[in-house]
């Protein structure tokens, strides 16, 4: 019996996929992939391609697969080697070259999530403000330095031991 329409007479051949080279710096990122499901709440290792090695660094945001979808995420460190046996994913892309997530800040949401039940990517959400991709554009404003402010010892003096804090 023939089916209707075109028939393929040739099967496909899959391509290789192409091995990726490690990046410099540390090949490995671990990453805080944003899914809130509590028996994932942990950083994976993601393999940095080379074409976004730059923008790859501590605290910026990324784009990685992630149970075959692609998950936003925020890296933690780059490190030279993984645990994970098997092949590392490669990370999709990077979202921003501005890091906007401290070690100090990643330490305090996973204290708070640790404390409270909850999961890391619940407390980062609220801990790191939206991205605003103009904004990132644009060149930031130098820093203005000036004199510190005068500071009268009577503005002080109904604290106690304020005066003494002015030296």
């Amino acid at each position: 019996m023939r089916p209707d329409g075109p028939v393929r007479t040739t099967a496909r051949v899959a391509r290789a996929p192409t091995p990726l080279e490690p990046a410099g710096g540390g090949p490995v990122a671990r990453v805080a992939v944003d899914v809130t499901l509590a028996h994932l709440d942990r950083p994976f290792d993601y393999a940095v391609p080379p074409e976004i090695d730059a923008a790859v660094v501590p605290g910026a945001r990324v784009v990685a697969r992630f149970a075959g979808k692609q998950v936003s995420g925020y890296v933690l460190e780059r490190v030279d080697a993984s645990g994970h046996t098997g092949r590392l994913e490669p990370l999709r892309r990077a979202v921003s070259r501005e890091p906007v997530l401290t070690a100090e800040v990643a330490r305090l949401c996973r204290a708070v999530a640790d404390r409270y039940a909850g999961t890391l990517a619940s407390v980062l959400r609220m801990a790191v403000p939206p991205r605003h991709a103009r904004v990132e554009r644009e060149e930031p404003a130098p820093a203005v330095h000036g004199p510190p402010p005068a500071v009268v010892a009577g503005d002080w003096a109904h604290v106690d031991g304020g005066p003494a804090l002015l030296g």
